[in-house]
């Protein structure tokens, strides 16, 4: 991610109209020019690794980690919510649980 990270951070945007998929920077670094082209797609992928390695930093015990800071700082974090991101099995059982109330009606 370095080569990229530092194509962001050090070069100058420029893009064209006639190719607005194309997104490129422009920078000098010991006399060389680097010219680093992205696509849209290109940064999106980039940002959710750098969020990604982010959260695993800030977070090294996981989801559970975040959900107990969130807490203790006034944020609410519903049981379902936290199943859903950690990926556990017992989102499912909402799912069963609102169909069977559905059927008894």
């Amino acid at each position: 991610m370095k080569p990229a990270r530092d194509a962001l951070v050090h070069g100058m945007w420029e893009w064209s109209p006639a190719d607005l998929s194309r997104i490129s920077t422009v920078r000098v670094r010991n006399r060389e020019i680097i010219a680093f082209h992205f696509s849209a797609e290109d940064l999106e992928n980039l940002y959710f690794r750098i969020a990604s390695v982010n959260f695993k930093i800030r977070y090294p015990r996981g989801v559970g980690e975040f959900a107990k800071e969130s807490a203790t700082a006034g944020m609410y974090i519903s049981r379902r919510f936290l199943a859903m991101m950690s990926g556990h099995d017992i989102v499912n059982d909402w799912q069963t649980t609102l169909f069977d109330s559905d059927e008894s009606e």
